[in-house]
Order: structure tokens, then C-alpha cells, then sequence
């Protein structure tokens, strides 16, 4: 997403600068040419005036660029920071309560805890990317089942959804 914003910016300040270069260059080889030829001329007349004022509308766009790239700076920061706190999981262990598990839902509410067996639903789960190494939050499906901690991920023939490794979990009771 960085990446991203960084390209926004770049592509704003290099059609700027080509914009300039390119009405500097081709409004003084214009003036330039106006000189060396009559100027009593009508027409050269007319198409001297539009010269000026594009070269006009140049400036006025350079002198508003400098606001523009710093509305666009801050934007991208204020963005950047909001995707940030949006992607992190939630800290507050009521966002995963039992209310989030579909068995729970579509079951009768009268069954004890010592009967239900299994669990399952979301987690976020940390992972890291490489070069530069950042840590960031993947959304997956895990589950308990007897005695068996998982979860369910990507697979990678086919698009088929995978389990995990298992972790087998040892009751002390």
C-alpha cells in the first residue's frame, strides 16, 4: 500500500515537472522563432498572445503545485495510518466471543460446555514478509476439535482450502 501511495506522489510531481519543462522549451523556441520572423505578421500576432497566456497558465499551475503536493502528502499519511489501524486485529477478547462461532449459532443454547467438543472461527494470525521484513495480520478460520488445534488456510494446487499442521493439545484433568 506504501508502495502504492509513494507512485501517487512520484507520478503527480514528475507530470508537473514534464508539464513545465515541456511549455518552457516550447513557449521560448516560440519566441524565438517569433523573433526571426516578421513581426508585422497577423497571424504570428494572434498565436503570440495564446503562447503567452499558455505560458501564463504554467505559472499559475507551478505556483499552485507546492499546495497541491503537500494536501497530497498529508492525505496519503492520514490514509496510510487509517488502513494501519484498520487491518489490525481487534485487542478486545470480546470480538471473539462465542457469538462469532456459526455452531453456536445454528445450535441449541441449552447444550452444557462439558458436551461441545469442538471450536472453530476467526483469528487473526501474525506473519512476516521478507526484505524489509514486516510482520502483518492474516485473517484465518481455526478450530479445536478433540484435542486437536488447526486451522484451515489456502491450498496451493488447485485453490482447495488445506489444514494446517495440527497441534495436539493434552487435558492435564
Amino acid at each position: 500500500m506504501k508502495a502504492c501511495f509513494d507512485f501517487c506522489v512520484s507520478a503527480a510531481i514528475v507530470r508537473s515537472s514534464l508539464d513545465r519543462t515541456l511549455t518552457l522549451v516550447l513557449t521560448d523556441q516560440w519566441r524565438e522563432q517569433n523573433n526571426l520572423r516578421n513581426r508585422g505578421h497577423v497571424a504570428m500576432e494572434k498565436f503570440n498572445s495564446e503562447m503567452t497566456r499558455v505560458r501564463a497558465w504554467s505559472d499559475t499551475m507551478e505556483a499552485c503545485e507546492r499546495v497541491l503536493k503537500k494536501e497530497l502528502v498529508l492525505q496519503r499519511r492520514s490514509i496510510e495510518e487509517q488502513l494501519k489501524k484498520d487491518s489490525q486485529p481487534a485487542r478486545d477478547l470480546d470480538e471473539y466471543s462465542a457469538s462469532t462461532l456459526p455452531f453456536l449459532t445454528s445450535k441449541d443454547m441449552t447444550i452444557s460446555k462439558t458436551q461441545v467438543s469442538e471450536r472453530q472461527g476467526w483469528l487473526y494470525m501474525r506473519s512476516f514478509t521478507t526484505k524489509p521484513t514486516r510482520a502483518y495480520w492474516v485473517r484465518r478460520w481455526f478450530f479445536l476439535r478433540d484435542g486437536i488445534f488447526g486451522y484451515l488456510m489456502q491450498g496451493y494446487r488447485g485453490g482447495a482450502v488445506e489444514e494446517s499442521e495440527k497441534v495436539e493439545l493434552h487435558s492435564t484433568q
